[in-house]
């Protein structure tokens, strides 16, 4: 799914996204910010 979502051909759940951040040791609040982030550029 990981590869999925860096390709841009999936877009994960909210259940996805917190049980990758999970698995990598993550702060969602921190990807959250930094996509906002991404997407205004």
């Amino acid at each position: 799914m990981i590869s999925f979502v860096e390709q841009e051909t999936r877009n994960p759940t909210l259940d996805t996204v917190l049980r990758i951040c999970a698995a990598m040791d993550l702060d969602f609040e921190a990807v959250l910010k930094r996509a906002k982030r991404a997407e205004h550029k």
